[in-house]
């Protein structure tokens, strides 16, 4: 569980597949399951939140006080809602957009980084 944290702080977010591969390479469906069950106990616990799914279907988390910067940007409850429209993408196009944002990879700022070092 600590090295899911310890990614996502460093990665921003990632999908079970991508993390369950950088704790255990080659570790196959065994580390997968246990990956996933690990991942399921943090986001009890507050320290993690799903995003959805990427394009793949796998499930895509960040920690918790990252959401609002992770999720995609048009979304209702984004920090850059309000610059993209909020809600006026139409209805059918959302869940694909959303995979599709959730396999994109935005390097994390220097200053986020920093951020997370001192917190």
């Amino acid at each position: 569980m600590r090295g899911c944290a310890e990614l996502l702080s460093g990665w921003g977010r990632a999908s079970t597949w991508e993390l369950s591969a950088a704790l255990t390479p080659g570790g196959g469906r065994a580390a997968q399951v246990s990956t996933r069950r690990a991942l399921r106990v943090l986001e009890a616990r507050g320290v993690v939140t799903c995003l959805g799914f990427d394009l793949h279907g796998h499930r895509v988390y960040c920690l918790s006080g990252d959401r609002a910067g992770m999720l995609a940007p048009w979304l209702p409850g984004s920090e850059h809602a309000a610059l993209t429209g909020g809600g006026l993408l139409p209805g059918y196009m959302r869940p694909a957009l959303v995979r599709l944002w959730n396999t994109s990879r935005l390097p994390l700022t220097r200053e986020q980084r920093e951020a997370r070092r001192a917190g």
